[in-house]
Order: structure tokens, then C-alpha cells, then sequence
């Protein structure tokens, strides 16, 4: 009866962190742009406007939460919504799907990632990428 009852408070623990990630309007919408796929820091600064310091912060609290992963390619690294997190808490990826992605600021978003992605631009071509990424002497 005890190991239920630390399982129940350990996936209790787990979803107030979930929740206080997601408490975060910054967070809200770099999960919605996220949903629809992979993006790399200097793309999600770009479309939102927040500096790379910022975005990096919100990336690695919701990292840490398990929401986001990150993979290297080249030099930069993209983050995505982490699959397996959303298919495992089904309430929570019906959330970010609907709730989260019909807000005001996340529709605003997405037609700016739309407007982004229809451009043919990539992380190449935006100033705050190149500038993240010269090479060190």
C-alpha cells in the first residue's frame, strides 16, 4: 500500500512541476510553436521577439520538466515537444493542442511561423543565429 502511495505523490510531484512550467506565458507559447515541430533557439528568439538568454532559460525549464527535447545538428541544436511525454499524458498533450494552441498570442504565432516557414528562410538566414554562432578564436 505504501509503494502506491509513493507512486501517486511522486506523479503528483511531477505534474505541479509540469503546471508551474507551463505557468509562464513565454513557455505557453514556445510549447505551441513547438507543437507544430522542431525549432532552434535563434528561430523561436526571432519569432517571439524574447531575447536568446530568455529563450534558453524557458527551454531548459521545460527540458527539465520533460516537455522539450533538444538534438545537435550541425551547429545549432533544435528543440522539439517531447512525443513521448505527450503520448503518455494524453490530458496534457490535448491541452497544449487546444487550449494552449487556440490563445490569442499562440494564433498570432503560428501565422508568424507560417509567414517564416513559407519565406524558405532557415536559422542560416537570421541575423540572431549567425551571431550565436561564430566561430570562436
Amino acid at each position: 500500500m505504501t509503494s502506491n502511495t509513493h507512486s501517486t505523490n511522486a506523479d503528483t510531484t511531477e505534474m505541479v512541476s509540469v503546471f508551474k512550467a507551463l505557468a509562464d506565458l513565454t513557455r505557453l507559447r514556445i510549447v505551441s510553436l513547438l507543437n507544430y515541430g522542431d525549432l532552434c533557439v535563434g528561430e523561436i528568439e526571432y519569432l517571439l521577439g524574447v531575447s536568446q538568454t530568455s529563450v534558453s532559460q524557458h527551454l531548459e525549464r521545460l527540458r527539465h520538466v520533460g516537455l522539450v527535447t533538444s538534438r545537435r545538428q550541425s551547429q545549432w541544436v533544435y528543440y522539439s515537444l517531447s512525443r513521448n511525454f505527450i503520448e503518455e499524458r494524453r490530458s496534457i498533450g490535448n491541452l497544449i493542442a487546444g487550449e494552449i494552441s487556440g490563445t490569442s498570442e499562440s494564433n498570432a504565432d503560428t501565422l508568424a511561423l507560417q509567414r517564416y516557414r513559407e519565406s524558405g528562410m532557415t536559422c542560416l538566414d537570421l541575423p540572431n543565429c549567425k551571431r550565436s554562432q561564430r566561430p570562436k578564436e
